[in-house]
């Protein structure tokens, strides 16, 4: 678990950094995986993310959920 979320971190951050220092048109490059350009998938991993920290919060609020 600890490596699954070094690495998750580590890719995080790099990504980040790209969004955030990229002189590229990321409008201009296709992903044709996902039918979107660069820009699109940078939302989408984002959003993507987003919801999957939303769903362990649920998780971890149901009264099922062990405390410890």
């Amino acid at each position: 678990m600890a490596q699954a979320l070094k690495t998750f971190l580590a890719m995080h951050s790099r990504l980040l950094a790209l969004a955030r220092t990229t002189n590229e048109d990321l409008r201009a490059h296709a992903v044709p995986e996902w039918g979107v350009d660069a820009y699109q998938c940078l939302l989408e991993i984002s959003t993507h993310e987003q919801r999957h920290i939303l769903q362990i919060r649920e998780v971890k609020a149901a009264s099922g959920f062990p405390k410890n």
